[in-house]
Formats: structure tokens, C-alpha cells, sequence
């Protein structure tokens, strides 16, 4: 299998062609993105001229001496209304219902991979309800690929959602994001789905990333994967990864992230786009025996929330409340509020609306004998948990660091804590452990944030 996936590559890497011809990712149905000039390119015989014709306006290319050509579309705003796109050599291609919105590349590993009808207890309502939705559209690279080189094409099309069985194997986290974003925008949604189950991140850094962190393949899925679908123009990227490697020693899965995030954004050239993580939600990884029950936090969560304040236009999502109390499944079926918490974060930050984005963080704590007052940023409405139960979570440390449970009590936008044992509290933290599930929330529906050890002022 592995070998006839390298060949099919091989293959890809390396286009046959006489007539004019363009890769995948250009077919009946797509959307094109808005407001740039987006390039189009292909294949052709060396010196053939090839025009590109698309909403009025006509450019032609002579292709090079390797038979590759490229065109830039004239800048557009939003269209719904479906046009044709014509490439023209010595013989010509008509792609038809071509609209003009926003394109997001929808990738990670299983549980972005993880589609619609595994995502929700009620696929088929949302089915039917997308049905209608012309001005959703999803391209998913349709194998798993890895290759040695870049490849100039992957097997895929574009479909819409009055195609119920694509609609149902797409990402459910995928799905989520895009049809919230069109509803509230109004405007077409594109999405390309590149995902594959069990990855780690090093597999989807470019070739030229992975070496300036000192990185070394013999081949890698961004080359089967990704490669294959630059440089179309896109307006950002929601992420769902990082099980694979919770396992590295923190900092190296941000050093990954940071080589992923700004290699992506050099080759698909539209400058620092919005990239959107989801974090990482407990699961029980030590179900053999005892074990660090610190990994996912420390190595995974901490690298989530740096990349989210320290990388330019990246932000993280909470999920841990849509687990439904199971910590023993490694994909939380509930996809529904994760992607429409990432469609949320890109409404805010990228489309300018006044929604609720983001959960509270921590701010500050001090103590007042042997109890102490947490007071999170970004409290709006007032703080609540989800379930009505008391706060959950909580640990305090004296001066000898060992951490207890707490009882906790909402006053207000804070929490005051307090553990037996801890007279004199020094440190404060909040489900900084893969098997907790904190249940405080904004009153809006945000939940707060997770943090490590925080001193008590």
C-alpha cells in the first residue's frame, strides 16, 4: 500500500500533458477567494498561450519550457451567483458555478479527519438543512498521501451540499465552522479538507520549514497533502491536532507549530493569515497504570496557548465542556460546538462581528489568610458551571508545593478557594491535568480556560 501510495505521488509529482490541463482543485463548484488576486495555473506544451477568462476580464500566459504557466485573477468582492471560468489553449476548459468567497483549509489529524456523521447525533437535520445552502461549498483531498518530493496535484473535487453523501464522510469540525461562518456572513464558503488520523504535526511542516528547525524526512504528508494546493489563495486555516505529539518536551511541539503555521503562510503567499487551533480535550492516556497525568498539559496545552498569544493572527478554542463526562474516548463525538466556536473566533477577529469568542482566562490571585480570590480576564456576563455543581478542579500549594484540592465558591466574576491543609496558600492552579474537566464557565457558554501553577500574590 505505502508503495502504491509513493508512485501514485510520483505520478502527481510529474503531470503529463499536451492539452491545457489544471490540478484538482479547480473544478465545477469551487469558490474562489475573494478580494485578492488569486492565482490560477496548470499545465500546458512549452511556449503554448493559455487565457484565463473569469468574471469579465480575460489574462493570458505563455507557458515556460517546463509546460507550467500561471495567471492572476483580478481582485473581486463576494459573489454568489455562479460564473464560469474558462482556460483556453490548444483546447479549452469551462468550469462552471464558480463563486467568489472566503476559502479555509480545514486540517489536523483524526478528529478533524472524523466527519460529519460520526460528529453529531443528528447528521441527517443538518444534512437536510445544508441541503439548500448553495453558497457552501468543500473540497477533501480524497486519499492519504505521502511524498518525496512536492507534489503538483492530489485526486479530489469540489462538492456541494446537495450532495448528501460527500456532505456526510466531510470533517464534522469542518462542516460546523463553514456553515455557521456562511450563515452569518452571508457570503460563499469554501473548505479544503486535508486531514489524516494519527499524525504528528512534523509530517504537515513544509520541506523548507522543517529544515530551518533542523528537521530531516525521507517524505512527508505536507508533500502529498498540502503541497498539491499551493498556492491557491485562501483566507485562513482551522487546526485540530496534537495527540501525536504529546509526547515531545515542551517547547518542541511550539517550535513544530510556529515552522508549520509561518511556512504555511509563505507558500500560500496572502501574508499572515488567521490560523485557529482547537485545544486538545482530556483523555484518559494512562488507562494501563500510573503515569504523568501532566503530559498533554505541559507539553501540548502550554504550546496552544503561547502560539495563541505570541504568533501573529492565531488564536485557541476550549472545548473540554463538550465531553459529555467521558475522558475515555480520545474523539469526542460532539463536533457541533467545536467548529462553531472556531466560526465564532473567525467572526470576531476576521469578519468584524460582536459575538462572544473566546473563554476567561487567568488573571490574578491573592490570598486573605488561608483562602484565596481568582479573578479571570474576559469575564462578561458573570461566571457559573455547567453542570450546577460546585467548582471543580481547583488545587492550591503551600510553601512546599504540593498541591491539594480545593472548595471553591463563584463570587462574582472570581472564585474564592481554599484546601484543607494549605494555611498559607502560595500557588493556585485549574485542571492543569489531562483527566480533569473543569466546569467554569462564562455565563455566555465560554468555558474558562485551564491554567497551571499561578502564584498567589
Amino acid at each position: 500500500m505505502k508503495k502504491s501510495i509513493l508512485l501514485f505521488s510520483a505520478l502527481l509529482a510529474s503531470p503529463l500533458f499536451a492539452d491545457v490541463k489544471l490540478p484538482a482543485i479547480f473544478s465545477d463548484h469551487m469558490v474562489i477567494q475573494r478580494d485578492v488576486e488569486a492565482p490560477v495555473w496548470g499545465w500546458a506544451d512549452a511556449g503554448e498561450k493559455v487565457s484565463v477568462s473569469f468574471g469579465g476580464a480575460t489574462k493570458t500566459v505563455t507557458a515556460g519550457e517546463d509546460g507550467k504557466w500561471m495567471v492572476k485573477l483580478a481582485k473581486s468582492g463576494a459573489n454568489s451567483k455562479g460564473q464560469e471560468l474558462k482556460v483556453k489553449g490548444n483546447n479549452e476548459i469551462v468550469f462552471k458555478d464558480v463563486l467568489v468567497g472566503d476559502i479555509w483549509i480545514c486540517s489536523g489529524q483524526s478528529n478533524m479527519e472524523w466527519n460529519l456523521k460520526r460528529s453529531t447525533k443528528n447528521a441527517d437535520e443538518f444534512v437536510a438543512a445544508a441541503k439548500e445552502n448553495a453558497q457552501l461549498r468543500m473540497f477533501d483531498v480524497a486519499k492519504h498521501i505521502k511524498a518525496k518530493e512536492p507534489a503538483s496535484d492530489c485526486p479530489g473535487t469540489w462538492k456541494t451540499t446537495e450532495d448528501s453523501e460527500a456532505l456526510l464522510k466531510f470533517s464534522g469540525c469542518g462542516f460546523f465552522f463553514g456553515f455557521k461562518l456562511q450563515q452569518q456572513t452571508g457570503i460563499p464558503i469554501g473548505l479544503l479538507g486535508t486531514n489524516w488520523g494519527g499524525t504528528p504535526v512534523d509530517q504537515w511542516i513544509s520541506n523548507e520549514a522543517a529544515e530551518k528547525i533542523g528537521m530531516k524526512r525521507n517524505d512527508s504528508i505536507y508533500n502529498g497533502m498540502v503541497a498539491p494546493l499551493v498556492p491557491f489563495a485562501i483566507k485562513g486555516a482551522i487546526w485540530y491536532q496534537g495527540e501525536s505529539n504529546r509526547g515531545n518536551p515542551y517547547p518542541q511541539y511550539f517550535d513544530k507549530m510556529n515552522a508549520l503555521i509561518t511556512g504555511w503562510r509563505k507558500d500560500f503567499r496572502v501574508g499572515d493569515f488567521p490560523f485557529y487551533q482547537v485545544q486538545i480535550a482530556p483523555f484518559k492516556y494512562n488507562r494501563k497504570g500510573p503515569g504523568d497525568d501532566t503530559t498533554l498539559a505541559k507539553n501540548i496545552w502550554a504550546t496552544q496557548f503561547k502560539a495563541a498569544k505570541d504568533i501573529p493572527n492565531c488564536g485557541v478554542v476550549p472545548i473540554h465542556d463538550t465531553l459529555h463526562g467521558n475522558i475515555t474516548d480520545i474523539h469526542p463525538w460532539d463536533k457541533q460546538p467545536v467548529g462553531e466556536r472556531l466560526a465564532a473566533l473567525a467572526l470576531k477577529k476576521d469578519y468584524g462581528k460582536d459575538v462572544a469568542y473566546t473563554g476567561p482566562e487567568f488573571a490574578s490571585a491573592k490570598a486573605s489568610g488561608n483562602k484565596v480570590t481568582v479573578s479571570f480576564s474576559g469575564v462578561v456576563d458573570g461566571l457559573k458551571t455547567f453542570d450546577d455543581k460546585e467548582v471543580a478542579h481547583i488545587e492550591l500549594a503551600g510553601a512546599d508545593g504540593e498541591f491539594k484540592p480545593a472548595t471553591a465558591e463563584i463570587k462574582g466574576s472570581t472564585v474564592v478557594a481554599s484546601a484543607e491543609g494549605v494555611s498559607a496558600p502560595k500557588q493556585v492552579r485549574m485542571g492543569w491535568n489531562e483527566t480533569h474537566v473543569p466546569n467554569l464557565v462564562e455565563k455566555n457558554g465560554w468555558p474558562v480556560f485551564q491554567f497551571p501553577e499561578q502564584e498567589i500574590k
